[in-house]
């Protein structure tokens, strides 16, 4: 499967989809991941902030309407919208 989509969103909490297909079928990643704050002093010491993985996700779908029968149970819908209305738009 080829990507054909990418989306990220934030900064501290950084929102992620990623879709691939192979033409027909349809695979959605979402990762959601925040990042570690340090302190002043733990920064003096060289420690840098880190990421945290808080969602890591994969959907399958076998074609474009199943896909767009689930989008409500998914996370991060609002990108999964997004995604439809630039794959439409591309296939017209």
């Amino acid at each position: 499967m080829d990507q054909i989509y990418h989306k990220k969103s934030g900064s501290k909490l950084r929102k992620m989809l990623t879709v691939y297909s192979d033409g027909e079928k349809f695979q959605l990643r979402f990762l959601i991941m925040d990042r570690t704050d340090p302190t002043r002093l733990e920064k003096a010491n060289g420690i840098k902030p880190k990421r945290i993985i808080l969602m890591d996700k994969e959907f399958f779908f076998d074609n474009m309407k199943d896909l767009r029968s689930n989008i409500k149970h998914m996370p991060l819908s609002e990108m999964v919208v997004d995604f439809m209305k630039n794959f439409m738009a591309d296939k017209k």
